[in-house]
């Protein structure tokens, strides 16, 4: 993310500091996990044989970007990413990938010029799965999170770490 718009947009100097520390490494992390384990992760029901898109039909793309955004927000914690040398300092780089996804409903359409329609299916899916989490997090943004100005601070990491994976056990 651009200093600048950081800045803005941070909740805290302190989150600002983090994010342009280890933001880079967050979200590389972020899409790793995401693509591997979140897209290679979950057991359909028997009673699924053909899969779920044709029960959820417009709206599987979006469950399914959303599904795989919340492995990676569980799984960021996993005691195994160190033991293996994923990850540089564990603790901040998840901080910084939960601060990123607690500000992406200010930020995230900031690369679509006004007028311009957005082309590419997945990058629509993953503004769509985004718009959703910050939908669900809302619902329990007391415990966790607060909407200051115009930045959302995260207030307890392990709060929106449960409510990522109440949320992806859910999907």
């Amino acid at each position: 993310m651009a200093t600048k718009s950081l800045r803005e947009f941070a909740g805290s100097p302190e989150e600002a500091t983090r994010v342009e520390k280890y933001g880079e490494e967050a979200e590389d992390l972020m899409t790793a996990l995401h693509e591997v384990i979140g897209h290679g992760s979950g057991k359909l029901s028997e009673r699924l044989k053909g899969g779920a898109e044709p029960y959820l039909k417009e709206y599987f793309s979006t469950l399914e970007e959303a599904r795989a955004d919340l492995m990676a927000l569980w799984n960021v914690w996993d005691p195994e990413l160190k033991k293996l040398g994923l990850v540089s300092d564990q603790e901040s780089v998840a901080r910084a990938m939960y601060d990123n996804a607690a500000r992406v409903s200010l930020t995230q359409l900031r690369r679509i010029t006004r007028g311009d329609t957005i082309e590419e299916d997945h990058a629509a899916r993953s503004r769509a799965d985004r718009q959703l989490h910050q939908g669900q997090d809302r619902r329990h943004r007391a415990d966790h999170a607060r909407r200051q100005d115009a930045s959302f601070r995260v207030k307890d990491y392990q709060k929106m770490r449960e409510g990522a994976g109440h949320a992806a056990r859910a999907s």
